[in-house]
């Protein structure tokens, strides 16, 4: 009988409240012993909501306050891993607020990864997007019980993704979600941006796991509302210069808001919450209600457990309120980081001279 496992959980979040009470809770029910949670700038119900969760789930919950508002997504996850590594671990899963793991028969994840090969570094897993509907309030429980529309890609494409959706010609949901990456822990490694790529001081076996067993519900646009946060993160993005690639669903949308095209991208990418509409043209989905059940439990603990005023808190920060200064990194962390990138550079490095030379 293989020896139990632990999985720690690491989300990265901006104004992601309350959906990041669900996708917390969700994970600690069912897949993780604990989550750190980078508290990223956050001016909603993200720092009351956080430390009234901590309450809920007592010694599993870690929050770290983040107040630069630069977005350095891959230096900010792989600092939290290696700031984690006085509670060791077994295995990484990082995700992110509007993620949740399904698993066949509501299996833990524990026990799927138990099952996993020693030979394997990492296991690769599917992420599949999720269709919302128009009407979905994130501060209402019951809205959940809505979400019931997988997307179905195959959109053929043959220019800029980003144009052909801007013309309406197809949509985000014709565009396949790349996989994400769960890696053991003991490994030398560096998570690219979203825990989709891996790069590692020696080679990294991977596992890809079948759907049917593990899979990510993903919700990208759960909210009208919602898509004016994205625009705000995609003018940062661009304002910091990263590459159009960097986040490039958050820089397409604030590419429609300064088109006025909100409203109209939210219409073509969302889902009239009458039956009689579920056959909205141009959308490619399916019903799924794996995710209604999965998350049925998560929904049942928050209502009950949850002060509902907090679930439903979306404002910003009391006036008054004083940014507590980040937490100093202990030098230790800031050296095995630096450490463990300068045995990955190595490693690419003699991986290039050895193409020189057989070359």
């Amino acid at each position: 009988m293989n020896s139990p496992v632990k999985v720690i959980g690491f989300v990265q979040a901006k104004n992601a409240w309350p959906l990041l009470a669900l996708s917390i809770s969700h994970a600690l029910m069912n897949h993780v012993d604990e989550v750190h949670v980078l508290n990223h700038a956050c001016a909603d119900g993200s720092f009351e909501g956080l430390r009234h969760l901590q309450g809920l789930w007592k010694g599993r919950i870690h929050v770290c306050d983040f107040h630069d508002e630069a977005y350095l997504q891959e230096a900010s996850t792989n600092t939290l891993i290696e700031l984690s590594r006085h509670d060791p671990a077994d295995w990484i899963y990082v995700f992110d607020a509007d993620e949740f793991l399904l698993t066949q028969g509501q299996r833990p994840l524990k026990e799927i990864l138990v099952e996993v090969d020693s030979k394997y570094d990492c296991i690769k897993y599917e992420v599949q997007n999720w269709v919302s509907t128009e009407c979905l309030d994130e501060t209402l429980l019951d809205h959940y019980r809505m979400l019931r529309y997988r997307s179905v890609p195959g959109h053929t494409y043959t220019g800029s993704i980003v144009d052909e959706i801007g013309f309406g010609k197809m949509t985000f949901f014709d565009v396949p979600f790349p996989s994400k990456i769960m890696a053991r822990s003991n490994a030398a490694f560096w998570l690219g941006a979203g825990a989709h790529t891996l790069s590692s001081s020696t080679e990294a076996p991977t596992f890809n796991i079948s759907a049917d067993i593990l899979r990510a519900a993903h919700f990208p646009f759960l909210t009208r509302k919602g898509l004016e946060n994205r625009a705000r993160h995609g003018q940062r993005l661009i304002q910091d210069r990263f590459p159009p690639s960097y986040g490039w669903q958050s820089q397409m949308i604030y590419r429609f808001l300064q088109e006025s095209k909100l409203d109209w991208f939210w219409k073509n990418h969302s889902i009239a919450s009458q039956e009689e509409h579920h056959d909205k043209a141009g959308l490619p989905f399916v019903v799924d209600d794996r995710f209604r059940e999965a998350i049925e439990p998560t929904l049942c603990f928050l209502k009950d457990k949850l002060d509902p005023d907090i679930f439903k808190r979306s404002g910003g920060l009391d006036a008054n309120f004083q940014k507590p200064e980040n937490a100093q990194v202990p030098f230790l962390t800031t050296v095995r980081l630096v450490r463990k990138l300068q045995l990955i550079m190595d490693a690419t490095q003699h991986k290039y001279d050895a193409t020189i030379v057989e070359r």
